[in-house]
């Protein structure tokens, strides 16, 4: 087992107790990193939804989700299409919005799920899988608002239903097992936004020029986050034990920072591919963190556009927005393992360096001493 799984808790203790702490003194530091990413993970959720939209109905819907445009033709070509829309919109971005609330779960981050790329998938809405033992889980949702009651001729007793608060006790009765996900009044309002989104234009199902620029300017306001590098972690477990004092440890935080210091824009750019990745791979979306983190703390090798440098123009430029899944998988799962590999050197460093460390400070120490005795001498 790596140095990265053995202590994977441990990262996340310092990356999530640092943020709170530097939070309650007003630095905007590390929950920077945690922000653009989630920013990022936003567009990501978004462009990819109205994606697999298009990929269930590019032949049965004759394209109708191809772009923002073909929706909003759609729903005006005839009556009776706009309600068609709606139809789908609730059934499948149900079963969406039930897969995303499963990938943000952090006690999920060693599953993957499945959703097809089918329009009316007999039985099975959606396949889990747990990387780490190979079992599968099966499941069918079932969002009904009206007063009729879910079908459930094709569905396996095998199948785990999920239905909205309203239905649950119904399809119990039946002796199904049964999870209870939203309910009327939740369910009508997400149908209602994503309406909004298609009228507005915002509906789109591939990366543009506009949506990545706007995403990456949004992050863009967090303002500066200074990346947390290994004598960061290193001085945490000296804070842990007693060593040093919350104070110390900040002001550690701040001047290993130096020229860490990277703008969560482009940290929120980079995250883009990344998120998109995840979210094809169907993998938990919480793996996005610490390669946020990573990328925050890889001072000239990632990103240091405060300071001019670096190799992040490279880096944006090879991280292209993908359309389809075909065009995106190679370069997508490259960028992907590329800033994997990065938080997985980082970490190992955090364990390789940890003796180094310990000897600079006891040097530090003595020569803090002997100035001191020096000082104490004149």
């Amino acid at each position: 087992m790596s140095n990265v799984d053995e202590n994977k808790d441990e990262w996340l203790e310092v990356i999530s107790n640092t943020a709170k702490l530097l939070a309650n003194r007003q630095a905007r530091v590390l929950e920077t990193a945690v922000s653009s990413n989630a920013i990022s993970d936003n567009l990501a959720s978004n462009v990819e939804f109205w994606s697999w939209m298009n990929r269930n109905y590019s032949s049965a819907g004759g394209g109708m989700f191809a772009s923002n445009q073909a929706m909003n033709d759609c729903i005006k070509s005839g009556s009776g299409k706009a309600m068609c829309m709606e139809k789908q919109l609730q059934g499948k971005g149900y079963e969406y919005d039930w897969v995303q609330k499963q990938r943000h779960n952090p006690l999920n981050i060693f599953k993957k799920y499945d959703l097809g790329d089918v329009s009316n998938q007999p039985a099975i809405d959606a396949v889990e899988k747990n990387l780490l033992t190979g079992k599968e889980s099966t499941y069918q949702m079932k969002a009904y608002t009206s007063k009729s009651n879910p079908h459930l001729q094709n569905t396996g007793k095998d199948v785990t239903v999920i239905t909205n608060a309203e239905k649950v006790d119904v399809v119990r009765d039946n002796g199904y097992t049964v999870e209870s996900f939203k309910d009327n009044n939740e369910i009508k309002n997400d149908i209602l936004q994503r309406q909004k989104s298609i009228e507005s234009g915002s509906a789109a199902p591939s990366y543009t020029v506009s949506n990545v620029a706007g995403t990456m300017a949004k992050a863009g306001l967090a303002g500066c986050a200074i990346g947390i590098g290994v004598e960061a972690v290193l001085s945490y477990k000296k804070m842990k034990n007693g060593e040093i004092s919350e104070d110390e440890y900040i002001t550690e935080i701040l001047k290993s920072g130096g020229e860490t210091g990277v703008t969560s824009g482009v940290t929120a750019g980079i995250m883009i591919p990344v998120n998109a990745a995840i979210t094809a791979a169907g993998v938990t979306s919480v793996v996005g963190i610490p390669i946020a983190i990573a990328i925050s703390a890889g001072v000239d090798k990632i990103v240091a556009p405060c300071f001019g440098r670096g190799e992040y123009k490279k880096i944006l430029g090879e991280a292209t927005y993908y359309q389809s899944l075909e065009s995106m998988y190679v370069p997508f799962m490259q960028t992907l393992e590329y800033a994997a590999a990065e938080y997985k050197s980082f970490a190992d460093k955090v364990v390789e360096q940890d003796g180094v460390y310990n000897k600079i400070r006891e040097k530090d120490r003595a020569v803090n001493k002997a100035l001191k005795d020096l000082y104490d001498s004149i």
